[in-house]
């Protein structure tokens, strides 16, 4: 149970301004209900065409076929045809397709994707209609002007295209050609949804998730929620490998505390009839948060430079910079007066700045990523490159304008620095000792936290009349968790059964600690009567 205290990122002294698809009995087990990729030659010559045609279970499908308005055109790996001519929507030209679920199954509809190609005079609008109004509303369209191949997709999430138990069909009507030869096809497709059993129905697809996709690495009660999912008993929630739900588990809302690891979440309903379909994933973005923030807006007047930085995590401190001149300029930085840079000159191989900060005892820094803004004068260094603690993280060009070099990830592992940090950017490629190289919005990436302390784990113990506590080489003995309750000390003798915590903890803070636990059972001694021997 041990405690790792992350740091808040942007905590700082008082100076500063204030896919998954499941596989059940009650659903179908494929996301797509009916798809075909049309492959072959001239497929037109099929009306409809069902080769190759994938369906979900307990699904019949006419699959693509065409009316009598438009003609079948020779086409590979294409369900082409010509008559498109009309000058605006004309509802006797259409490709159809026919999807019915079986008895006492019904469709609940997500999406219909396809891709199309058109000729150089071929139709240039497209819209989709379905039998479930008598085609009357136009579900989705779209405008081609390009003769490559299109993907398009169309949103089938509407209340209406939910819960069918009948037969529906979906017709795609096109027009605009500039002749009659001109050409439309269909190159693969693919309705998307899921097929529940009306007698045992399992929960609806859950709607996507709300909440946070940017996060701080091991930031704490974050929220996520999803509206109800219909049908649904519980929830179950899928989080990245490091993360743990803390609050809400079983329900439409969950408070998660986070590690280091980026991912999705996912959230599906279940029942007693079995589980649903999951939501859409929902990526979150899990990075590592400001330590240390340098803007250099009070003017360098002395060497070192012992301004504090705008942003410094806490358990950070006493920030120093210094650099191989002895002397700082401060120039007009990024966005003008009262802003600076922080600034040298009287350059000579070699030559560096330097950032030396402290760490508290009991606490160690990583360091994960840095960025900054720098410029070099015509005739001032050339080429930076950093080191943190003598270890190579960095190097890159100077500019002739003042830009960032953009978050850059340090090129060797830094962490499980303690005590003190010393920062070295080296300076190079100077060609005259009044060139200048300015520094600004210095920034440094990663995470502060206690240094790990690791309690004694001993396993069960059962013994007959009682127990002799060893001597330990972590932590101490206690009754009950946290350090609370009777300590028991090396020697003593434990008489009853009862759990033991062995509580440890930080000699410089008590923000770090560990605690295991173990039980002892003590059998109680059999007494026995002596036995005497009966002399005859």
């Amino acid at each position: 149970m041990r405690k790792r205290i992350p740091l808040k990122p942007y905590e700082a002294h008082s100076f500063i301004l204030t896919v998954i698809i499941f596989i059940i009995p009650c659903l179908s087990n494929a996301q797509f209900i009916a798809k075909n990729p049309i492959n072959g030659d001239n497929p037109n010559e099929y009306n409809p065409y069902t080769e190759e045609q994938g369906t979900a279970d307990y699904i019949t499908f006419s699959d693509i076929g065409r009316s009598s308005g438009i003609t079948g055109y020779n086409a590979t790996n294409r369900y082409n045809a010509s008559d498109w001519d009309s000058e605006e929507f004309d509802d006797d030209k259409y490709f159809y397709f026919t999807i019915s679920p079986q008895a006492n199954y019904h469709i609940e509809f997500i999406s219909f994707e396809f891709t199309s190609r058109r000729s150089s005079t071929g139709p240039t609008q497209i819209e989709i209609r379905s039998s479930i109004d008598e085609y009357e509303t136009n579900i989705g369209n779209a405008s081609f002007t390009s003769t490559n191949e299109t993907s398009t997709t169309i949103s089938l999430t509407d209340d209406i295209f939910q819960n069918i138990t009948e037969p529906v069909e979906f017709r795609m009507y096109a027009w605009g050609a500039s002749g009659n030869t001109g050409t439309f096809s269909i190159n693969s497709f693919s309705f998307n949804g899921y097929v529940f059993n009306t007698n045992c129905p399992v929960p609806s697809v859950a709607t996507p998730i709300i909440g946070s996709n940017e996060i701080n690495c091991w930031e704490t009660g974050i929220v996520y929620t999803v509206e109800p999912i219909n049908r649904a008993e519980e929830y179950e929630w899928e989080l990245p490998d490091d993360a743990y739900i803390t609050t809400g588990e079983k329900t439409n809302s969950i408070t998660v505390n986070f590690g280091e690891e980026s991912g999705n979440i996912i959230v599906y309903g279940k029942n007693s009839c079995g589980t649903g379909p999951p939501s859409p994933p929902f990526s979150v973005n899990v990075e590592y948060p400001v330590i240390y923030y340098h803007d250099f807006d009070m003017e360098a007047s002395e060497h070192p430079y012992i301004e504090d930085p705008f942003i410094i995590a806490s358990k950070l401190s006493n920030s120093i910079w210094s650099n191989s001149t002895g002397a700082w300029q401060s120039l007009v930085g990024i966005n003008g007066a009262p802003n600076f840079t922080i600034a040298a000159d009287n350059f000579e191989d070699p030559a560096y700045f330097l950032l030396n900060f402290d760490i508290a005892p009991g606490y160690q820094l990583k360091i994960t990523s840095f960025n900054f803004m720098r410029r070099s004068s015509p005739t001032g260094p050339t080429d930076w490159e950093l080191h943190i603690n003598n270890i190579y993280a960095g190097s890159g060009t100077s500019a002739g304008s003042i830009s960032f070099i953009g978050k850059t990830d340090v090129a060797n592992e830094t962490s499980s620095i303690t005590n003190n940090v010393s920062i070295k950017m080296m300076l190079s490629g100077a060609t005259d000792e009044r060139g200048t190289f300015r520094l600004d919005d210095f920034t440094l990436y990663g995470m502060v936290d206690c240094i790990p302390i690791v309690a004694d784990n001993p396993d069960d113990v059962f013994v007959c009349d009682a127990y002799i506590l060893p001597a330990l080489n972590s932590g101490n003995y206690f009754s009950e968790p946290m350090g609370k309750g009777q300590a028991y000390f090396e020697n003593e003798r434990i008489t009853e059964s009862q759990t033991i915590y062995i509580y440890a903890e930080s000699n410089e803070t008590t923000e770090c600690f560990d605690e295991n636990s173990f039980n002892i059972t003590i059998y109680p001694a059999i007494r026995t009567n002596p036995i005497y021997r009966v002399e005859k």
